[in-house]
């Protein structure tokens, strides 16, 4: 891994010489090292980066993305968690990287407490887009993927939040009480819109 480091940083200095296939290579390699948690795929995603920047973040999303669709959560998850601990996420990114966190989670239990545990990265990463007043909702209630379980449990944690979190929690319950109105998860929506004093 060190060596592979030494190598890396003259390469480079050679950025404008890199070809769009050699940048598709150093992807395919960096991502493979990187789920076959080799320190080799540093190196590799750290080039495609210096040599594509935006352009090689959102080639990785986009890898993200055909992984998650072919239910390779835990991979596309790597990737985006890579993406974020290096700081090449954009907005879009970053909810991307939540709702594959989101999925990566599976199905809640119903009887789950409405504040989730303080370390609760899912949460945090969805709170840090609402702050940021990215469209979180109008998003999530197009995804098709997303169980009513799980939009019913980040719903009862940000309707005990405070503001734009608190708005965004009671829009999540009104939305899966009227959407899944017969399932279960719409019952337990309307029950903690009425204890709520929605």
């Amino acid at each position: 891994p060190v060596r592979a480091r030494k190598i890396a940083v003259p390469l480079a200095a050679l950025r404008d010489r890199i070809s769009a296939s050699q940048c598709k290579n150093l992807l395919e390699k960096g991502v493979k090292h990187l789920f076959a948690h080799d320190e080799l795929g540093d190196p590799f995603l750290d080039l495609l980066m210096t040599a594509q920047g935006q352009k090689g973040a959102l080639a990785l999303v986009e890898k993200a993305l055909r992984m998650r669709r072919a239910r390779k959560i835990p991979e596309a998850l790597q990737i985006l968690a890579w993406l974020a601990l290096h700081d090449h996420l954009d907005q879009e990114g970053r909810y991307q990287l939540a709702l594959t966190r989101l999925l990566a989670d599976g199905k809640p239990s119903l009887n789950d407490d409405a504040s989730a545990p303080g370390g609760d990265a899912t949460m945090g990463y969805f709170a840090a887009l609402v702050r940021d007043s990215f469209p979180v909702f109008d998003r999530l209630r197009k995804e098709s993927t997303v169980l009513p379980e799980s939009l019913l449990r980040m719903g009862r944690h940000f309707s005990a939040g405070v503001g734009n979190e608190r708005r965004f929690g009671t829009d999540l319950l009104q939305f899966v009480a009227e959407k899944h109105s017969k399932q279960r998860a719409g019952e337990e929506a309307k029950l903690a819109l009425r204890v709520g004093g929605v």
